[in-house]
């Protein structure tokens, strides 16, 4: 069968990870992706793009849009959509979905990976450890585990969920949630206590912060927060850079008002060499990578590509996943 359609996936991923998701591209279709970690060879690969597979180093904007004139569908590789131009996908008429939940367990595993990596100082131990030092005492007073801690989570999605599952297998004191809506069934299932955001600085030893960016999350942890917190207390960002005020963050940790930090989203990404906070040695930091996982290339791939035959045959797509629905923008 001749292809009909052309998918491009709109970042770079290295070339293995691209050769796994092309096995699962659906008979009728073309798949191209860019070439390298440049703007200009993203734009250069989806001039004839009849769908993207869009990633988050550059979301949707009006630039792409113009310059995709057959792009009929728009499909995310994850669930934020920060990055996107709702306006200019709405104004150009193409319908948006999300992969939900499909990369929930990875993140949720990389998160308690970062909470126990920043409470036992695991980069710091490995670094004087290669240098000779064996600091196995020096350590004790500076280092603190899951067990018969509270974890503060904010953000009881499916990510949230799968997180404090995963968090329960260490035996901590409580764990602790906000979200703006109730997650009742997650309370009876997990064992779970709804607090408001101040209860929640206050009394948590470690606080992942698990929500989408919005105009409502932007900077929800700034300098007022940090106040409340435990200065025993660890924080753990994988959602987005932007929920985390950055500057109070380095003061906080800088004058040790709290223990330590784990920060996998940046405001700014890539982010620079010269952030301040990667000279501190209270801090785990890594490249937005908690999603990272060849275990998770193929089902996402394929539930991608499943989203799209669906789109191209007409069919309902999984409620949950979509964001702009095709028949709000029918042409």
């Amino acid at each position: 069968m001749a292809s009909k359609y052309k998918i491009v996936f709109t970042d770079y991923y290295a070339p293995d990870v691209i050769a796994e998701v092309a096995r699962h591209v659906p008979p009728g279709f073309e798949f191209d992706a860019t070439k390298d970690a440049s703007r200009e060879a993203m734009l250069s690969a989806i001039p004839d793009a009849d769908f993207f597979i869009a990633m988050g180093t550059w979301g949707v904007d009006k630039e792409m849009l113009k310059l995709a004139p057959k792009l009929k569908f728009v499909q995310k590789w994850g669930v934020g959509i920060d990055n996107v131009d709702m306006d200019a996908l709405r104004a150009a008429k193409i319908p948006l979905a999300i992969t939900t939940a499909g990369n929930s367990i990875q993140v949720a595993e990389f998160a308690v990976t970062l909470m126990l990596a920043a409470g036992r100082r695991l980069v710091v131990l490995d670094k004087t450890t290669r240098e000779g030092q064996f600091l196995k005492s020096e350590l004790r007073t500076s280092c603190i585990g899951l067990w018969n801690r509270t974890v503060g989570i904010f953000g009881m999605g499916n990510i949230g969920k799968r997180g404090a599952k995963r968090v329960l297998g260490f035996e901590p004191k409580e764990i602790l949630y906000h979200d703006i809506v109730r997650q009742e069934q997650a309370e009876r299932e997990l064992g779970i206590r709804w607090v408001p955001k101040d209860e929640l600085l206050r009394q948590s030893d470690y606080i992942w912060l698990n929500v989408p960016l919005t105009e409502a999350t932007r900077k929800m942890i700034g300098p007022r927060e940090f106040g409340l917190m435990k200065q025993t207390a660890i924080v753990v960002n994988t959602c987005r850079g932007g929920v985390l005020d950055e500057q109070a963050l380095y003061e906080a940790l800088s004058s040790r008002r709290i223990l330590g930090a784990a920060i996998d989203v940046y405001d700014e990404e890539p982010t620079r060499p010269d952030n301040p906070l990667f000279k501190l040695d209270n801090v785990v930091v890594t490249p937005h990578a908690s999603g990272c996982s060849f275990d998770n290339i193929g089902s996402m791939a394929q539930h991608c590509f499943d989203n799209i035959v669906a789109f191209v045959e007409g069919r309902p797509l999984p409620k949950q996943d979509v964001i702009i629905a095709p028949e709000s923008v029918a042409r």
